[in-house]
């Protein structure tokens, strides 16, 4: 746990750098889509993401290569990715391009919430939801969606590190726990 906490912190260091930067020199949508873009073109090529992590690979060597493949991209970008290799910290890029675009909501003032549920909300829900959720932050949110059946009813939303969890799965769990923690409740209940 102290590791990953220790990663995350890394990557918000690096993605709030980044970010300063960005801003400051009035780019920051161009960054965000050009560091977009790389996570795209790392997590399809496995080879290219095992040459930037190579200890045996000289830093000159992979520099002259991201020099070349980054020369149509923004300077804050083409440096950053150089820090990156050169530091060996590729291995945080996917949580830093995270943490950068929680900055960049942040700044233009978007909550972002994921949403997880047993079904695909429809679209009034959808809307209804949003619509709570806006009155709630007093500000513009996005929701990302994602559809877990086990889940079997309700749902569970997430904003940053508080976790809300409606979901029909819980309750049961929480009832089969009290079944059991009630004297002789153990032999009623059994999980198939």
């Amino acid at each position: 746990m102290a590791h990953n906490d220790n990663i995350q912190g890394l990557a918000q260091v690096y993605a709030a750098a980044l970010f300063d930067v960005a801003t400051e020199l009035g780019n920051v949508d161009a960054v965000e889509n050009e560091i977009l873009a790389l996570q795209e073109v790392l997590s399809g090529d496995k080879r290219l993401r095992l040459f930037f992590d190579t200890p045996t690979v000289p830093f000159p060597a992979k520099r002259r290569v991201l020099v070349a493949a980054l020369a149509g991209f923004t300077k804050p970008v083409r440096n950053f990715m150089c820090l990156l290799v050169q530091r060996q910290r590729v291995e945080l890029f996917d949580r830093i391009v995270q943490e950068f675009h929680d900055h960049c909501n942040r700044a233009a003032g978007i909550a972002e919430f994921d949403l997880t549920s047993a079904r695909a909300l429809l679209p009034d829900e959808m809307e209804q939801l949003k619509a709570a959720l806006v009155a709630r932050m007093k500000r513009k949110v996005e929701v990302r969606e994602e559809v877990r059946p086990e889940l079997l009813g309700g749902l569970i939303l997430q904003h940053r590190d508080t976790q809300w969890d409606a979901s029909l799965l819980r309750r049961l769990r929480a009832v089969v726990s009290r079944m059991q923690a009630v004297k002789g409740g153990a032999g009623l209940w059994r999980e198939t």
